[in-house]
């Protein structure tokens, strides 16, 4: 059995990716999964500090997304030379 942290090395996993493709919300379902894959799991404490917090994120998509009142489409270049003629 490999440790998680060589597994996610290897792999190139990342670990709130994992959580949110298998629908991992608490450690027992962590420890779980990684049991099914023949994983050694990471320290409770360890699973608490790497676990993405949701709240924080939605405030700062929030704040970083500008507020435009009109949606301009962009302008179309003009051509740099002359069309060729068909013959």
């Amino acid at each position: 059995m490999v440790n998680w942290k060589y597994y996610e090395k290897r792999r190139n996993i990342n670990f709130e990716t994992f959580l949110k493709l298998r629908n991992i919300e608490t450690y027992e379902q962590f420890c779980a999964e990684l049991n099914k894959l023949r994983i050694i799991p990471i320290e409770r404490e360890e699973f608490a500090d790497r676990l993405p917090k949701k709240v924080e994120k939605e405030i700062i998509e929030i704040k970083s997304k500008p507020v435009s009142k009109s949606i301009v489409p962009p302008k179309k270049a003009k051509r740099k030379y002359t069309k060729r003629k068909k013959k």
